[in-house]
């Protein structure tokens, strides 16, 4: 096949497919910068979370650690990150009876603040 059928061909598969760009199955993290100031009534929360997270899908990729300040000024004591699969997920487990249940120990023992970011995946669908 010469070059000049196989870019028309090309071309012609390319303007008639329907591409879609899809970012809605981008998982989610959770980012938590927290300062703790009653170890012993955060250690009742932070004992019991990591198994409801698991539960809902949920995966720690930073759980404390090292923290090195970098720019801005900004020295977080301790930071979270956590991966879910989705929003809902995410919302699951923090909305669910297990987690609201320990919640008032995290209040009680900490000063924290929270958000959450929605990781980008970009991926191609031919329809």
């Amino acid at each position: 096949m010469n070059k000049l059928a196989t870019l028309l061909i090309t071309a012609t598969l390319i303007l008639t497919a329907n591409v879609a760009f899809a970012q809605d199955d981008a998982k989610v993290y959770l980012i938590a910068d927290v300062t703790v100031n009653d170890p012993e009534t955060y250690a009742k929360y932070s004992d019991t979370v990591p198994g409801i997270v698991r539960k809902y899908g949920g995966r720690y990729i930073v759980r404390g650690g090292a923290v090195t300040p970098f720019a801005g000024g900004w020295e977080p004591e301790r930071l979270i990150v956590i991966e879910f699969d989705s929003m809902d997920r995410m919302k699951e487990c923090f909305g669910s009876d297990e987690y609201l249940e320990i919640l008032p120990f995290r209040e009680q023992s900490t000063d924290s603040k929270a958000v959450v970011v929605e990781g980008f995946k970009r991926s191609i669908r031919l329809m």
